[in-house]
């Protein structure tokens, strides 16, 4: 106890901001609120594909999303 103040690790950034930051502009990222469930949906430049992502919490998107576009963690 004493004479140095406590520390405390930085808060982590939350999931949807981070997810929207990193990947808002290629992916339509969304959550479920009625099942807690993330998607992450983007079509080709043509519309003739679709990839959609599903994820358990923000965090599993954000990692899921990482690996899809080569990104290191």
């Amino acid at each position: 106890m004493g004479d140095h103040p406590a520390t405390h690790p930085s808060p982590l950034p939350s999931a949807p901001a981070e997810l929207q930051r990193r990947y808002g502009e290629r992916w339509k990222i969304a959550l479920e609120s009625s099942c807690g469930v993330w998607s992450a949906e983007r079509r080709s430049a043509d519309g003739k594909s679709l990839r959609v992502i599903i994820a358990h919490s923000g965090a599993e998107m954000i990692g899921k999303l990482e690996v899809i576009e080569g990104v290191p963690s």
